[in-house]
């Protein structure tokens, strides 16, 4: 039987609590294999690609001020790489938002998946979104030294064929009847 438990969606504290034990998987992982193995990690690709988006205020007319999320995410940096960014980390989205909304920062560079959390969780009324022609994979990621997990969630995916969402939904939450 699995339980799913949510943890604050900061980056550092969902893989430290796989790493420590207090959570067994961490449902999406961005980075490279190497980077996944240094840090402690094994991957499973079963996480559909990730886009990644510019959020940006409407008033503003060139970017050099950038809100990102803290972290290791390798697609931020390919993003950041030869900019003339002025790139401020904040511990989670709400931070990045206020930042954005009190004109701290010109634009907040995340994931698609991010910019629909904030479009349906604040006010997008004066911002505009853009798509960047930076595309990724997400993976999912347990212990490095949990070779019991990754055996049967390795298994499982190339079974199921699915992403990562399709199987929490259909094998992890509570169902109707």
């Amino acid at each position: 039987n699995f339980e799913l438990v949510p943890f604050p969606a900061t980056t550092n504290l969902l893989k430290q609590a796989v790493l420590n034990g207090d959570a067994d998987v961490l449902g999406y992982y961005n980075g490279s294999l190497p980077n996944a193995l240094k840090q402690g990690f094994r991957v499973i690709s079963i996480i559909d690609s990730i886009s990644m988006v510019e959020i940006v205020r409407r008033d503003v007319d060139h970017v050099k001020n950038v809100a990102i999320l803290g972290g290791d995410i390798t697609l931020l940096q390919e993003i950041v790489a030869g900019k003339d960014y002025n790139t401020k980390k904040f511990p989670n989205v709400n931070a990045c938002y206020a930042a954005l909304s009190s004109a701290e920062v010109d634009a907040i560079i995340c994931s698609d998946v991010t910019a629909t959390w904030i479009a349906n969780n604040h006010r997008m009324d004066g911002y505009i979104t853009k798509p960047l022609d930076v595309h990724g994979k997400l993976y999912m990621a347990v212990r490095a030294s949990d070779d019991a997990l990754y055996g049967i969630l390795s298994k499982g995916a190339t079974i199921e064929k699915r992403n990562f969402n399709y199987i929490v939904a259909n094998h992890v939450l509570p169902q109707s009847d």
